[in-house]
């Protein structure tokens, strides 16, 4: 099994360092041959990526945070080539969705077991997601937060950077134009706090934000949280730490094929926990888009 493995140097938290030689030794012990390579710029890991579809590497394993893994997920977009992903970032929420440990070195364990499962993609613009799109609050919290405490911090210096944005987020207003799962065609005005357009269920590491997501079905899940005020965007915010959000009055879900954005003002994006650009916006579903490894369906779930 020839295997490249990318990783992400800065990935995660300064004590969480990961430590590339020791998943190769194991690997290989394994009868791998196992490839290094550092990202070394922005969309290093999908230029890595590509080079290895080319040289016919069987799988790609991608070592990093959420971002770090879509980066790599760009360059095997419908090639055969199977991506595996160790997790090593602040947030892991694809090791989540597929029961992979969040521990790096436990989760070594489970790729020379693994299977492939082929699964749908997001597509935003010209770029793909595995995870979600989110538009609004939370890539105004992204925007915040700072890159420094993020390494030494992790998770809490992005929840200060959520509870420092409540006080400067203002609703805006957009357009949606989207096909649903029945072919039907829907316009829509809103004024909201936070658009998701989701591909998995799990959000921000253990939120079940789409428990009707499912990566392999051919949809994505639109969720829409209205907001006119400072009280309409605090309230989101609890019933959505509370999982509660489908409660919510102010909410809307949809289960399309296809969206696009429009805002009188750009209104910034996220995906996979990047910070990608600004309304306007065109999304899509490309199913059966990608070959990953996980699990095998009768492994036992992770216990944390």
């Amino acid at each position: 099994m020839k295997a490249m493995l990318i990783y992400n140097p800065v990935a995660g938290q300064i004590w969480q360092q990961f430590q590339p030689e020791t998943a190769k030794t194991y690997l290989e012990a394994r009868g791998w041959q196992v490839d290094i390579e550092p990202t070394q710029k922005i969309g290093g890991g999908a230029d890595l990526a590509r080079k290895a579809a080319r040289q016919q590497y069987d799988i790609v394993i991608a070592a990093g945070g959420d971002g770090t893994i879509n980066e790599v997920a760009q360059g095997l977009v419908n090639t055969p080539v199977k991506l595996g992903f160790l997790p090593v970032g602040t947030t892991n929420v694809l090791a989540r969705e597929f029961n992979v440990p969040q521990n790096y070195e436990e989760a070594l364990e489970y790729l020379p077991q693994a299977q492939s499962q082929l699964i749908d993609l997001g597509k935003i613009n010209q770029r793909y997601f595995l995870l979600m799109a989110g538009v609004g609050y939370d890539a105004e919290i992204l925007m915040r937060v700072n890159k420094q405490l993020k390494t030494v911090a992790g998770k809490l210096a992005v929840f200060t950077s959520g509870v420092e944005n409540l006080f400067y987020h203002k609703p805006f207003t957009l357009k949606l134009r989207f096909e649903d799962a029945q072919g039907k065609r829907h316009r829509l005005k809103r004024t909201v706090m936070q658009i998701f357009v989701s591909n998995a269920s799990t959000y921000a590491t253990d939120y079940k934000i789409a428990e009707q997501a499912v990566m392999d079905d051919g949809l994505l899940e639109l969720h829409i949280f209205k907001s006119k005020r400072f009280r309409d965007t605090f309230y989101s915010l609890i019933s959505l730490l509370l999982r509660r959000h489908k409660e919510w009055v102010d909410f809307e879900h949809y289960s399309i094929r296809k969206l696009r954005i429009l805002a009188r003002k750009p209104v910034p994006i996220q995906v996979d926990g990047d910070l990608v650009g600004y309304t306007p916006v065109s999304i899509e579903i490309v199913p059966k888009a990608l070959h990953i490894l996980a699990p095998r369906r009768e492994d036992p779930p992770q216990i944390e």
